[in-house]
């Protein structure tokens, strides 16, 4: 969420209670409870009932963790029912009032999967990057035992949630069951068409832009993309946000990456597809 229209860290769908204050679009000031709609290392979505303007300058108090931070208003990015939603950032890139340890984003180029851990003992939160076993592992026990900065000790790691938790996520079945990888499109280059994928079964979810938000199961995954079936028509090229690991009511994580192509099945009414992570290096639109 910056000026450049170019995401600078992962975002983590995430709704923290906040207090803000400052002026409307009028000069009147304000005091206002409310909530992120999603978080990042520098800044957030938030809902304002007040119209504010580009470059407003607020004060972000974050009631979870008692820190606060000055922020300008990036943009707005929608209206509904619960007020205005506006992407913000901090105007010090240093902040971090979530109290949420983001790690480069650069090591996100070798993860198969991503999501917010807390840790049991201490509730420190860190985005952590997931290799395939780690992915397996959190998808069937819904935990990790992993080493905590806070603790100065290896512990228990669950998933950290939103304010309403969701239902269990699929148990991975027998990995007989999975297609095996159809190969790599024009779109990419040979060493990533070599990129070897692992029989990972986990729940993603696949956000497009007219076709809507479907939960799905992956057949295959790798650090660049994973494959899944849908009975949806997806067209080659389309654009798409994706979370994985994907848990209702989760504090989930979309990055940007697009369908690369799908193959229908034969006497079922699905295809299989895969997609592709966009890498940073390319630039991730804010969408």
């Amino acid at each position: 969420m910056n000026s450049q229209g170019i995401r600078r860290s992962d975002r983590i769908v995430l709704e923290l209670p906040l207090q803000i204050s400052g002026a409307d679009v009028n000069g009147l000031g304000f005091l206002e409870d409310t909530q992120t709609e999603v978080v990042s290392r520098h800044g957030a979505r938030i809902l304002s009932r007040h119209r504010m303007a580009r470059d407003q300058e607020l004060v972000v108090l974050c009631l979870t963790t008692g820190k606060e931070a000055d922020a300008r208003i990036v943009g707005q990015l929608g209206e509904g029912s619960k007020g205005y939603s506006y992407g913000v950032e901090f105007i010090d890139p240093e902040a971090n009032i979530w109290d949420i340890d983001f790690p480069p984003l650069t090591e996100s180029e070798q993860a198969i999967a991503r999501a917010l851990l807390e840790c049991t003992r201490c509730h420190s939160r860190e985005l952590v990057y997931l290799g395939a076993l780690e992915a397996e592992v959190l998808e069937v026990s819904k935990s990790l035992s992993r080493p905590c900065k806070r603790c100065a000790d290896t512990g228990l790691w669950k998933l950290s949630m939103t304010e309403l938790p969701g239902p269990q996520l699929a148990q991975p079945t027998d990995p007989s069951t999975i297609l095996a990888d159809s190969g790599g499109s024009a779109g990419r280059t040979p060493s990533e068409r070599k990129e070897v994928r692992s029989w990972v079964k986990m729940t993603a979810c696949i956000r497009h832009p007219y076709l809507g938000e479907e939960t799905v199961t992956t057949e295959s995954a790798s650090r660049n993309g994973f494959s899944f079936r849908s009975s949806k028509g997806y067209g080659t090229g389309s654009l798409v946000d994706v979370a994985l690991p994907y848990t209702r009511g989760g504090a989930n994580i979309f990055v940007p990456a697009r369908i690369e192509h799908g193959n229908e099945l034969p006497g079922e009414s699905l295809a299989s597809y895969t997609v592709s992570y966009i890498p940073i290096h390319r630039g991730w639109p804010i969408r």
